[in-house]
């Protein structure tokens, strides 16, 4: 039985799903940095790692989330972390937008600007710093719920304040002003394009009588054709795991062996000593018969 402790050990070690180590999310394209480091295509982004942005659209998929992307414009920056097992985005600077299809594994998704905080049910929405201290919402499709940062919120006293946004909406958001009203925008704001006299605010007011503008994701389409080297990567990511379920499948089987093995020897003992135990007593048989006298 020494055996089959430390081999389940690591049967469970291998097969077990989501652990403390595992990775947020998976940079994908883009001239960037994690924490400080070069980042390259395929590189796991950890709790607490800020990725920024240099002078490319940089795209990141969330770990868990299938289709998921998000997608930081140039000179920006996000921190990845996690709160009672609901994924948080910390915009520290610049402009975010997520989209997000299927939460897959995380029950919830936050994203926290300078004074906002929205809660994603599943859409596609952008995020801007557009100060130090304000942000500016834009939702695209699907449901969010926007609210103030829990500290901005009790500081001004405004604890209940919240928004439902509905697509094709905008809200801005200070920590001196609180949550503003949301407001319908005519065109979509292009995370490539935004600057800071052309904010996201700005490009939602142009006019767009067709509503073309909201089909239109350059950003996606961009990241998207500078992925092909991220899909290779990813390809070998998932042979990696079918190697790794086959080789768990085989300590298993081995484990149930050497388990099968140990019971019937253990069995066949104890049927031996209860037959020798309980059966007639022995007599030791008689010598030979002595000589005629």
């Amino acid at each position: 039985m020494r055996l089959i402790l430390p081999l389940c050990i690591l049967i469970l070690g291998w097969s077990s799903g989501h652990t403390a180590d595992q990775p947020l999310a998976v940079f994908q394209t883009g001239l960037a940095t994690i924490d400080g480091a070069p980042a390259a295509p395929g590189a796991a982004i950890a709790s607490g790692a800020t990725v920024k942005s240099v002078a490319d659209l940089v795209r990141i998929g969330i770990d868990g989330a299938p289709g998921s992307a998000v997608i930081l414009s140039p000179k920006s920056a996000l921190t990845l972390t996690s709160e009672n097992g609901k994924l948080v985005l910390v915009l520290d600077a610049g402009t975010v937008q997520v989209d997000l299809p299927d939460r897959g594994r995380w029950p919830g998704l936050i994203v926290r600007g300078a004074a906002a905080e929205a809660r994603v049910v599943g859409t596609l929405f952008i995020v801007e710093r557009t100060r130090t201290d304000a942000d500016y919402i834009v939702l695209v499709r699907g449901a969010l719920k926007v609210g103030l940062r829990r500290e901005v919120a009790l500081a001004l006293n405004r604890q209940t304040s919240e928004v439902d946004l509905l697509p094709r909406q905008g809200v801005s958001a200070s920590s001196g002003g609180g949550l503003g009203s949301a407001e319908t925008l005519s065109s979509r704001p292009q995370v490539l394009s935004l600057t800071a006299t052309q904010t996201a605010h700005d490009q939602g007011l142009v006019p767009d009588p067709a509503g073309s503008s909201w089909a239109t994701d350059i950003a996606a389409t961009e990241t998207m054709r500078l992925m092909p080297d991220f899909f290779s990567n990813v390809a070998r990511e998932q042979a990696n795991v079918i190697i790794n379920q086959q080789v768990t499948r085989e300590i298993a089987r081995e484990v149930t062996n050497v388990i099968n093995e140990e019971i019937r020897q253990q069995v066949t003992q104890q049927v031996v000593q209860t037959v020798v135990g309980s059966g007639p007593s022995r007599t030791a048989l008689a010598g030979p018969p002595g000589p005629p006298n």
